[in-house]
């Protein structure tokens, strides 16, 4: 079973697997074959098969349907997701962490990036 944010995670990798043209198409498709309709699982995986993957090997191991759909965990082929944001932070911190001397500091400064973490707002503030 796919939860939520996996499943947003699934179509990107669809997506990166098959290019957005393709994609699109199959949403669409898949839409127009489903509307106002429940399927079961297997019923999407077959429907997937036949008119995604079509018996391209090397697509279906690129897409991996059967370990997001049944195996527990985040599959190896996810699109890890980028921010410039936080990797700029992250090369601020190393750079800091190589001037302070080593110690409490570090433990502090964990403490602190936790904090920091769990106390960002569950919803960003509307765009003016």
């Amino acid at each position: 079973m796919i939860f939520k944010y996996e499943g947003y995670a699934f179509l990107q990798t669809i997506e990166a697997a098959v290019g957005r043209e393709k994609m699109d198409a199959f949403l669409k498709a898949y839409f127009n074959a489903h509307a106002f309709q429940s399927i079961t699982t297997e019923d999407f995986v077959t429907y997937f098969k036949e008119n995604m993957v079509k018996n391209d090997a090397e697509l279906a191991n690129k897409i991996k349907l059967d370990e997001w759909i049944y195996q527990p965990g985040i599959p190896s082929n996810i699109i890890v997701p980028i921010s410039k944001d936080f990797n700029t932070i992250d090369s601020i911190q190393a750079i800091w962490r190589k001037k302070v001397s080593k110690g409490w500091w570090h433990h502090q400064i964990d403490q602190r990036k936790q904090y920091f973490i769990d106390h960002l707002p569950k919803t960003s503030p509307p765009k003016k």
